[in-house]
């Protein structure tokens, strides 16, 4: 707005009526109020001026986002930074969301609709095993028992029957089958017979065995002497018989178990 303060206002001068001041109280009164009304246009006008920005006019700058009937302009919108990483996570009307980024979407793509099953693979020595459909079942054993824990917690315990229960026996040195020792037919002196597949027989320190290949067993007080010894089990697993006849100097030892039950 002008500065209107640079016009004169119409007024009476001295001399003019004898009772100028009186005669211009009036047109005081509107001048003061010109004054009034210009300095508050001013100062709308300094805040409009500064809201221009580099546009030219505020009119030019709202016209970008606004539409005549005052409604967003939904292209301007877009324009926008409307990117879902510029977002955080947060509830809306009610509702809790988070952002995903795509490998986790493509990974949830990947589930079906109401899907209630996992998959599971079980290498075998002799073959691999895919569960992927139907419920899949845990079943106790003789030795592990599954229990369950509340809510989802499933433990395996080991619960070793009695019929598994065996004593051991360590560095025990054989008796002669016979009255008579012929350092080959050899028994354990028990009348129980020992656990299949738990005899272990020792000469002079080294183990041989009952496979059918023997090996080399080195002789009593020798240090270059070695005799190719084996053994074969009793059917009855009371005891055994060499491969070779050993000596009286010889040493020999058995391992073994016995079952409990």
């Amino acid at each position: 707005m002008p500065n209107i303060s640079i016009i004169p206002v119409p007024s009476y001068q001295a001399l003019q009526p004898y009772y100028y001041q009186v005669d211009n109280q009036p047109f005081d009164a509107l001048a003061q109020r010109d004054e009034v009304i210009n300095n508050s246009v001013d100062a709308n006008t300094a805040i409009l001026e500064s809201a221009i920005g580099t546009t030219g006019t505020l009119a030019a700058r709202l016209n970008q986002s606004i539409a005549p009937n005052g409604d967003l302009l939904t292209y301007k919108i877009d324009e926008a930074l409307h990117n879902i990483g510029a977002h955080t996570d947060g509830s809306y009307d009610g509702t809790d969301y988070v952002r995903m980024t795509l490998s986790e979407r493509q990974k949830l793509a990947l589930i079906a609709d109401e899907a209630k099953n996992i998959s599971i693979q079980v290498d075998q020595v002799s073959q691999i095993v895919y569960f992927d459909n139907g419920p899949i079942l845990f079943k106790n054993s003789s030795t592990i028992n599954f229990v369950v824990h509340e809510p989802n917690i499933i433990t395996a315990e080991v619960e070793v029957g009695l019929q598994y229960a065996h004593r051991h026996f360590y560095s025990i040195e054989p008796l002669s089958a016979g009255l008579s020792p012929d350092y080959i037919n050899y028994i354990t002196g028990l009348n129980v017979p020992y656990e299949e597949g738990s005899l272990r027989v020792y000469v002079n320190g080294t183990r041989i065995y009952s496979d059918g290949a023997s090996i080399y067993v080195p002789t009593p007080y020798a240090t270059s002497s070695y005799q190719l010894n084996g053994f074969t089990e009793n059917t009855n697993r009371l005891g055994f018989v060499l491969d070779q006849a050993i000596t009286s100097s010889d040493v020999i030892r058995i391992d073994f178990n016995l079952a409990l039950d």
